[in-house]
C-alpha cells in the first residue's frame, strides 16, 4: 500500500470530490514521493499483511553475530514467521527480540538458557535464514502519511512554478528517479525523527 491516496491529497488541499482533473498526476508522484521518505530515513514504512508478503532474509552466522548470542538484522523487521539455521528451526521461546517489546526490531537474541544456538554445519555463509515482514509496521505512522501528502503536494505545485528547474527528472529507460537536491523543511522535520540507525556486528 502506499503511505497516502489520492483522497487524502486532494482533502489536504481542498479539493472537491468531483475535481479528477489531477487524479492521475497525483497517482503518478505519491510513490516518487514514498520512495523519497524510504530513501531518506533508510527504511520502509509498511508491509502488506497477506500470506505472500513475508520475506526471507539469509544472513551470515558469524559477520552478523555479536558475541555468539544476538543477530544483527540489517532491516527493519516487523513480525517473525520463522528463523533457521542450516534449515533447522528455532522455536520461538529460545529467543527474544531486540528490542525486547516493540517492533521493529534490530536483532535476535538467542536466550542464555536455550540449547539452540546460532552454529552452522559447514559453512556460516547464508547459515541463517530469517521470513517475516520487514518493514517499521504494518500501516505507516499517521505522521509519515503527512510527510507523503505535503511531499507529493510539493512535486504537483513545481510543474507549474520557478521550481520546475529541480523538478523530479524520470529516466524511463534506467527506471531511475533523480530527485531535487533539497526536500521541503516541514517535510525533513517530519522525518528526522524517523532516520533508521545503522546497528553494525563488530
Amino acid at each position: 500500500m502506499a503511505y497516502c491516496t489520492t483522497y487524502d491529497i486532494k482533502l489536504y488541499g481542498g479539493y472537491s470530490d468531483s475535481d479528477n482533473f489531477d487524479d492521475d498526476l497525483f497517482a503518478m508522484l505519491i510513490p516518487i514521493a514514498q520512495q523519497k521518505i524510504d530513501s531518506y530515513c533508510k527504511r520502509t514504512f509498511e508491509y502488506t499483511n497477506d500470506s505472500d508478503s513475508s520475506e526471507s532474509r539469509i544472513f551470515d552466522a558469524e559477520d552478523s553475530v555479536v558475541d555468539g548470542y544476538t543477530l544483527i538484522l540489517d532491516k527493519d523487521l516487523h513480525s517473525i514467521r520463522s528463523i533457521t539455521v542450516d534449515g533447522t528451526a528455532i522455536s520461538s521461546d529460545n529467543y527474544v527480540t531486540e528490542p525486547r517489546s516493540d517492533a521493529p526490531y534490530w536483532g535476535v537474541t538467542i536466550l542464555g538458557s536455550s540449547e539452540s544456538s546460532w552454529d552452522y554445519g559447514t559453512d556460516a555463509e547464508n547459515a541463517i535464514a530469517v521470513d517475516g515482514h520487514w518493514a517499521f509496521s504494518q500501516s505507516a505512522p499517521e505522521d509519515i502519511m503527512m510527510a507523503c501528502v505535503l511531499l507529493t503536494q510539493w512535486l504537483h505545485k513545481m510543474r507549474n512554478s520557478d521550481l520546475a528547474l529541480t523538478a523530479p527528472i524520470i529516466d524511463t529507460r534506467a527506471g531511475v528517479t533523480i530527485m531535487p537536491i533539497q526536500l521541503p523543511s516541514i517535510v525533513t522535520t517530519i522525518l528526522d525523527d524517523y532516520v533508521r540507525i545503522i546497528v553494525k556486528a563488530v
